[in-house]
């Protein structure tokens, strides 16, 4: 049966008016205020774009913008590459336990940002945290510091928890793309003599494509 044009569009509308709502709304109201100087209650001072073009040379800005690459980069190879690589091994017939993997990598995705940053906070403590305590048991008691006050290694320190909380989220999500494929693709290579490796790029990587980039583009987003 063959649906008419108006009854397409009302089926659209409601996610129609409900994305515009939450993004195209805001968004045209952050442009719109951004025009004015503004400091609270009701006066209003239009400015123009001076705000964004002095948002260019401000060094608070791109450092900003740094740092937010930096996370991002780090997140997408050791979120998406990390699970990756254990979706691959777990994927395979050698591994034990494949179940009691997947839960223990999942379980800190279903941990709220609070809890996470009690735990790491307690591993990266100077007086008593886990990380300054083993250094000092292995004789290292030297090297121990404020970690989150080293300026040097505070950016990789605070994307080590957010890598750590979510590999068990795109590990499931690439081992449910993994699990569609037919299992004697990759015995036929294994029988015509691909190493581990060609068939992970050559067969897997090709397979999982689609699903590597929605990780990729989940990953972004929620940084």
């Amino acid at each position: 049966m063959k649906v008419k044009k108006p009854m397409i569009f009302l089926y659209l509308l409601p996610g129609i008016l409900w994305y515009s709502f939450i993004i195209l709304i805001p968004i045209c109201l952050a442009f719109y205020y951004g025009l004015f100087n503004w400091s609270g209650g009701t006066k209003m001072i239009y400015q123009g774009i001076k705000n964004f073009t002095d948002v260019l040379t401000d060094d608070v800005f791109f450092q900003s913008l740094k740092n937010n690459i930096y996370l991002t980069v780090v997140c997408l190879i050791g979120q998406i590459g990390i699970a990756f690589i254990l979706a691959v091994l777990l994927n395979g017939r050698y591994v034990r336990f494949k179940g009691f993997h997947r839960t223990m990598t999942y379980f800190p995705a279903v941990l709220s940002a609070v809890v996470i940053g009690f735990i790491w906070n307690l591993i990266y403590d100077y007086h008593y945290g886990l990380l300054n305590t083993l250094l000092r048991m292995t004789g290292f008691g030297d090297r121990a510091q404020a970690w989150l006050n080293n300026d040097k290694l505070v950016l990789m320190l605070v994307a080590v928890p957010l890598v750590w909380q979510y590999v068990g989220y795109y590990l499931i999500i690439i081992m449910s793309a993994l699990s569609s494929v037919d299992p004697q693709i990759f015995e036929v290579a294994e029988i015509d003599g691909a190493s581990g490796l060609q068939r992970v790029i050559y067969i897997t990587l090709p397979l999982v494509k689609n699903t590597l980039i929605v990780c990729v583009t989940l990953c972004i987003a929620g940084i």
